[in-house]
């Protein structure tokens, strides 16, 4: 979970082709002579294919990537698309099923998603190929979508995000282009440079920045200096705020957290000040700030201000300190989902902050935390739920690890844990690491690590999936009573019972729940 990493840059590979890779070079190779010689037009330049973006940038790192984009020079890529799949019909009628393992699909035009051009996609030999003509991009300032035009291999290269993306494969020379003349030294070397000036670059499409910072995460790549300046300037955070959807940032912090190093993304983002730009409540923030009280306003904004990046500080340190982890611990932390995790460490300053959103008479108010997953990043409810549940308790938890907990009844340790829903080793983790970031006690470790063990030999594990030994009809039954109201204070105290007392029969059960009905009526 926690990783030390290098960067992958240094040596760059050649490209080698793995076997579909040649099959589908080769294939588009005869189709490029094929068209070439019959089918092209008086005056219309010969059709050249490039493979562009990430394949290149992955092969010339020696990983594998089956992430296929081509770009053509002549053709609209449903155009090329179509005439292609005629041509493998007509050439390979014993093999189209083998090549053509699925019809072309148009993918329209959906900016939200980046789509910026019609592109076809086509599956060759298994492998998901997307066919979209070369193409030149203007943006106005109001908007991230630009307004598109057939281009040139160059302004094709020059509109990209940075210069190691811009990187082309020719299939026609078999050779790599570098149109911005950047590219391949600045993969060899692990920077990420815009391929134009970066506050323009930014400006056009404020996600760039995201994207950037991403790939930091993803390579152990640096962003090269002039590119951090520009996404220092505010208004690269206003264009951010007003350009870009918060479904779209979502998707580019959830690829951060899930990355390599997660923590270069994060420091990147406090040290260019765009976590408040990324880590707040969407359309609801300003409702948020207009209906809350002063004393609201003013810890949110040092919440934003001040505690977002002292938690990114203290975050940094977390893969050393887990390095002093009993094993066992270390192996929980081995296994958890990276972006509920951070997400925890990164907002546990908001704990507890119940905020009003809304002027409806009812349900008006909603925990900070739940508020920036699920409406500023667009995570699941399931995520948002799970990281306010954590935060929002964890100074409860840490008061239950610093009792002595081996003179606890067994039902204490057991109704803590059943609160989170089968995430309590989770919920350990994180508040034995908010512990040491707001105490620097190094002896929080041993006081946690023997709680999990105690709570392991109670066998509390599973806590979260214990059922009554009698169902709520049977001791209806039993005690002769019909459901109601009464049922639920009785089961709550039941449950107490049984985990007091795990070794005893049903039979036990109701005898216990008939002695205690009258209290709970």
């Amino acid at each position: 979970m926690f990783r030390f990493v290098r960067s992958m840059s240094s040596q760059l590979s050649a490209i080698k082709l793995d076997d579909k890779e040649s099959q589908i070079c080769s294939l588009l190779k005869y189709f490029c002579n094929h068209y070439n010689a019959k089918l092209k037009r008086a005056n219309e330049p010969d059709l050249q294919l490039r493979i562009t973006g990430g394949w290149v940038r992955d092969k010339l790192l020696g990983r594998s990537s089956h992430d296929i984009d081509i770009a053509i020079n002549t053709l609209s890529g449903e155009s090329f698309a179509e005439k292609l799949v005629s041509y493998i019909k007509e050439s390979h009628k014993d093999q189209v099923e083998s090549i053509l393992s699925s019809s072309i699909h148009k993918i329209n035009k959906n900016p939200d998603k980046s789509k910026h051009l019609e592109t076809c996609t086509t599956k060759l030999y298994g492998i998901d190929i997307d066919f979209v003509n070369l193409r030149n991009e203007k943006y106005t300032e109001e908007s991230r979508i630009p307004t598109i035009d057939y281009g040139t291999p160059q302004e094709d290269a020059l509109r990209r995000d940075a210069t190691l993306n811009a990187l082309f494969y020719n299939l026609t020379t078999d050779q790599i282009e570098d149109f911005t003349e950047k590219g391949l030294i600045d993969l060899k070397q692990g920077i990420l440079r815009t391929p134009l000036e970066p506050s323009k670059t930014f400006i056009d499409d404020p996600l760039r920045c995201l994207r950037l910072i991403r790939f930091a995460s993803v390579f152990g790549f640096s962003v090269s200096e002039d590119a951090l300046q520009a996404m220092k300037q505010p208004k690269i955070k206003e264009a951010l705020n007003a350009k870009i959807s918060r479904e779209r940032i979502g998707v580019e912090i959830d690829k951060i957290l899930v990355s390599k190093d997660p923590i270069r993304g994060l420091k990147i983002l406090r040290e260019t000040n765009l976590l408040d730009a990324i880590f707040n409540f969407g359309e609801l923030q300003e409702a948020v700030y207009e209906l809350n009280p002063n004393s609201v306003r003013e810890r949110l904004n040092q919440a934003f201000t001040r505690s977002l990046p002292e938690s990114v500080t203290k975050i940094s340190s977390s893969p050393e300190l887990v390095q002093q982890f009993p094993e066992d611990l270390k192996s929980i932390c081995s296994q958890l989902d990276p972006r509920v995790l951070y997400l925890n460490l990164l907002l546990y300053p908001f704990a507890q902050l119940r905020l009003k959103f809304s002027t409806k008479p009812t349900k008006n108010t909603r925990y900070a935390t739940e508020m920036i997953v699920r409406d500023g990043l667009k995570y699941s409810s399931k995520d948002s739920d799970t990281v306010s549940l954590i935060v929002d308790n964890y100074q409860e938890f840490q008061h239950l690890v610093q009792s002595d907990v081996g003179t606890l009844p067994r039902s204490a340790l057991g109704m803590a844990i059943r609160k989170y829903n089968g995430q309590w080793e989770l919920n350990l983790i994180i508040c034995l690491l908010i512990s040491i970031f707001e105490s620097a006690d190094i002896h929080a470790i041993e006081r946690y690590h023997s709680t999990y063990q105690h709570i392991n030999n109670l066998g509390l594990a599973q806590a979260h999936s214990l059922r009554p030994l009698v169902d709520g009809k049977t001791l209806c039954k039993e005690l002769g009573k019909k459901p109601g109201p009464w049922m639920k204070p009785l089961m709550d105290k039941m449950l107490v019972w049984q985990l007091d007392h795990p070794t005893e029969s049903s039979a036990s059960y109701i005898s216990r729940a008939k002695a205690i009905l009258d209290e709970t009526l």
